[in-house]
């Protein structure tokens, strides 16, 4: 549930605020554009930098706590409950993307954004910060997928077989929605950079497939 959320929550900033100009309204209109949308200033277009850098942070680290608990169900880890509990795998989801979020922010914050975008600045370092991350949580989500369904496991004997049946499920789902989701988020965040509108309907055929 948290990746979903947590991606809502970045459709819904994206598609008020990913450029300066509220609504992305004169996107593809040249500066003397009559009746544009409200503009915001630079730091609060940083701020909706920080913000989509911590969702979308957020979302693949969920994404990598359902691989490792599909894993450990379908394995004799666990016995059918999360590996880590409820609250604790909640508390990581959304507690460890905020590490290299602030350490971005701190270090970053004025590189984060260019006349076009107030997502993220891909010719500038905060680009490898928020890629690195999420391709080092991708990559581990994707082999522990691939590994929850290689091969017949041991079953514990406190385990449920439903309980297994649907972590196998999930995980043969996952290896499609993480690339995807990945994909998306790339292309996505290089439309608005570039304002190209090849990659702006790139990027909503893959959510269309996604969703």
């Amino acid at each position: 549930m948290g990746e979903e959320i947590s991606l809502l929550l970045a459709h819904i900033v994206i598609l008020c605020a990913r450029t300066p100009t509220l609504g992305d309204g004169a996107a593809f209109c040249d500066e003397n554009a009559t009746n544009n949308p409200i503009k915001i200033s630079d730091d609060q277009c940083r701020g909706v930098a920080v913000i989509l850098h911590y969702l979308f942070g957020v979302h693949f680290s969920f994404l990598f706590l359902e691989g490792l608990n599909n894993y450990s169900i379908n394995t004799f880890i666990a016995n059918g409950t999360s590996l880590t509990g409820r609250f604790k795998n909640i508390l990581i989801g959304i507690c460890v993307p905020a590490i290299p979020v602030l350490l971005t922010a701190l270090t970053n914050f004025k590189t984060y954004i260019h006349e076009s975008t107030c997502w993220c600045n891909m010719n500038a370092v905060n680009f490898y910060a928020e890629l690195l991350p999420a391709a080092l949580i991708c990559v581990p989500a994707m082999v522990l997928s691939e590994a929850t369904g290689m091969g017949k496991y041991k079953e514990n004997p406190k385990s449920l077989p439903e309980k297994r049946s649907s972590a196998y499920t999930s995980s043969r789902g996952a290896l499609v929605v993480i690339p995807l989701s990945f994909a998306a988020w790339l292309v996505g965040m290089a439309a608005v950079d570039r304002t190209d509108l090849s990659l702006y309907s790139a990027c909503s055929i893959l959510n269309t497939i996604l969703g």
